[in-house]
């Protein structure tokens, strides 16, 4: 639920009780009845914890108008009107948990063993007991069209897209506390295959937009190079358009969800992690030393000639155009010396206690945003004591 600012409360109730106070004093006065001006208060300060935000927030825009007598002067108006614009959208997003989650199909034990319905011991259970997010953006839900309906999260508004070219393929989910003002699942610009395929979800809302996206992983580009790198760049290329539309149409964007790429040395274990092991003064068996010195030269030569899925110069090259366009990766931004992994080998499971994974999960937002994070956690080690509940950790955005 949406709330005032203490100062906003104030000035609303001020001029709600002078205003009322006034009709009440009038009505009292015809009707010849007796008024006690402390009990009257105390009946008007009831009624202005019945109002709702959206009641509230115009009180409190004309109260400033009044104080400051600007009805009459346009230019002061103007800019007051801006003022009280500002103070929306930062009460719209103040305090808000955001959750994006590849979780690699929602018909594991992800939600525990009811399936459809989440309990509270489970991995997702107990992601929403320990966060209470407001929206939680999933990927990889692996769900078909029919199955929708038997999912259920309560207090939640749920939407998904889901593939129709493949049975339990893909699939995105989107669950929100707010009702959007629309949601859409499709991307324009993209072929068919991949239009069908259940790889985004829009939601807009009143002063910005979230987009949810599991994009598509060049894993078999090696079965035919110039097919799936074509499909890569198509899907690169629309959501670049998207992005940019609707950051000039609803001013603030959140593209968060699994973008199937790693941009830096520093986003892979076997890149500035191992170079730190390496420089560091702790004596290793010469096996192990050449070990980490074949990984490092490995990350090296995938960085600067291109290597495998998530490595290729391409899908790189996707991610940054949008970066160049005014976008802001906003973890690396927050943690520039942190590695932030959120994806490890699950057929290795020592990898993910040892933290040596990739970043691929991303939260991407208009440089304006970032100023309102006040945090973005990665919780790597979620469930897996009981189950190993995906090959991916919940990436957790708070704002102020």
């Amino acid at each position: 639920m949406q709330k005032l600012t203490t100062e906003q409360e104030k000035l609303g109730l001020k001029q709600y009780v002078q205003v009322f106070l006034k009709a009440y004093r009038k009505e009292y006065k015809a009707e010849k009845k007796k008024f006690d001006d402390k009990t009257i208060k105390l009946k008007i300060r009831r009624e202005w914890k019945k109002l709702d935000y959206e009641q509230k927030l115009e009180w409190v825009e004309d109260c400033y108008y009044t104080l400051y007598g600007l009805y009459e002067n346009r230019i002061l108006r103007n800019r007051i009107t801006e003022w009280c614009k500002n103070i929306i959208t930062k009460n719209q997003s103040s305090g808000k948990t955001i959750v994006s989650w590849n979780v690699n199909s929602l018909r594991t034990n992800i939600l525990g063993k009811k399936g459809s319905s989440v309990d509270p011991n489970s991995p997702f259970g107990t992601l929403l007991k320990i966060e209470d997010p407001d929206i939680i953006c999933l990927q990889e839900t692996k769900l078909q069209e029919k199955m929708e309906k038997d999912f259920h999260f309560k207090g939640y508004h749920s939407y998904f897209s889901s593939s129709t070219v493949v049975k339990g393929y893909a699939g995105v989910a989107l669950l929100t506390k707010e009702k959007p003002i629309s949601v859409s699942t499709d991307l324009e610009g993209i072929d068919e295959d991949l239009r069908n395929e259940g790889r985004i979800i829009t939601a807009y809302f009143k002063e910005f937009a979230i987009v949810n996206t599991y994009v598509p992983n060049t894993s078999r580009a090696d079965d035919d190079y110039e097919l799936y790198m074509a499909r890569r760049k198509n899907w690169d290329n629309a959501i670049r358009e998207h992005l940019n539309k609707i950051k000039e149409e609803v001013g603030e964007v959140i593209w968060c969800g699994d973008l199937n790429v790693a941009m830096t040395m520093r986003d892979i274990y076997n890149g500035e992690k191992t170079k730190q092991i390496l420089d560091s003064n702790r004596k290793y068996p010469k096996a192990k030393t050449k070990e980490y010195q074949d990984r490092l030269k490995a990350a090296e030569n995938s960085f600067k000639f291109g290597g495998g899925a998530g490595l290729r110069l391409e899908e790189r090259e996707g991610l940054q155009n949008i970066l160049d366009d005014g976008f802001i990766d906003a973890y690396r931004e927050l943690y520039p010396l942190d590695y932030g992994f959120t994806y490890w080998n699950m057929r290795i499971p020592p990898y993910r206690e040892h933290d040596n994974g990739w970043r691929i999960d991303y939260f991407v937002t208009t440089p304006s945003l970032v100023k309102s994070i006040k945090s973005i956690e990665v919780l790597r080690m979620l469930g897996v004591q009981k189950i190993v509940p995906s090959d991916h950790a919940p990436l957790v955005l708070k704002l102020k």
